[in-house]
């Protein structure tokens, strides 16, 4: 069965979001070595919720309550300079 017979499939019971189409992967495992710092003063493996908000990453470790804005980025980096280079994939 072909990707896009599944896809048909999945549409008879919600939405259907097709990688390259409407979404892509990108590659933050390289950017983030030159961008941010090693160790964040937290443990990230706590993290329950992240969001990126007006440049900032803000974390909570709990659900409800407000978000923590830590600084995690490496002196002299600016997060509007950070790109993710897109991974390629094969289209079937």
């Amino acid at each position: 069965m072909l990707p896009t017979e599944h896809h048909q499939i999945y549409e008879s019971f919600g939405t259907v979001h097709v990688l390259g189409q409407d979404w892509d992967i990108s590659d933050f495992k390289a950017p983030c070595k030159d961008f941010l710092k090693m160790k964040f003063g937290f443990k990230l493996s706590e993290v329950k919720t992240m969001r990126y908000e007006n440049m900032k990453v803000g974390v909570k470790s709990v659900y409800n309550g407000e978000y923590c804005y830590p600084v995690i980025g490496k002196k002299g980096k600016q997060i509007s300079a950070f790109k993710a280079p897109m991974i390629a994939h094969k289209n079937v």
